[in-house]
This record gives structure tokens, sequence and C-alpha cells, in this order.
């Protein structure tokens, strides 16, 4: 194969994969809540966490569900209510030579 049919396989799969890149990474906005009352009533704010760890940042433990297991805990708290204004925090921490602590914190404000 010559040089010149190398390089020009070369930049068709380089112009494929950016235009795979550009074209499957991104999504439209998600509807993730009914939309709250036009004039609600607040009523009282939850928090929620969880945290996981990547044992020598490789392995995860319990890294997946720490978002779901924060949000079970706030709606937990507010009950059945319909919430706004939901706040999420992601933190991290290093601890060396162990790994990573990667926790989720969520705050929802039930509303009527």
């Amino acid at each position: 194969m010559a040089a010149h049919d190398r390089a020009r396989g070369a930049r068709s799969r380089t112009i494929g994969l950016v235009a795979a890149a550009l074209l499957g990474c991104s999504s439209g906005p998600v509807k993730v809540g009914p939309r709250p009352p036009a004039n609600p009533t607040l009523l009282s704010t939850a928090h929620g966490s969880g945290c996981g760890f990547l044992l020598f940042n490789l392995l995860p433990m319990g890294v997946n569900g720490r978002a779901a297991k924060a949000y079970r805990e706030a709606q937990m708290a507010l009950g059945e209510r319909e919430v706004t204004d939901t706040k999420v925090t992601e933190s991290w921490q290093a601890i060396p030579l162990v790994g990573t602590l990667l926790c989720t914190e969520i705050e929802e404000t039930a509303v009527q």
C-alpha cells in the first residue's frame, strides 16, 4: 500500500471519528419532573446525600448509585409532594495512595 493511500485512509478514519463524536455525544433537553404550579407555596426543604469510592482511582465502589441514593433520601423527607428548585452538588476528596471519595448532595424544596 502506498504512503498516499495510507494517509488518505487515516484521514478518512479521523473525519469519521470526529463526525461520530459530534453527532453521537449530544442530546436535547430532558424533562425530569412535572412543571410546578404558577404561584407555588413553598413548604419545606429536604436534603439527601450519597457517596461512593474509587479505590486506587480505578475500582468503583458505590459510585454509580450515589445520585439515586441522595434523591431517595431527599424524597423520603418530603413525602409525595411536588418539588421545585432542585440543587445538585458534586464533591470529591482525594485520599493519597488509596483513592477518591465522590459525594453527591441534593437539596429540594416541596411546593403546594
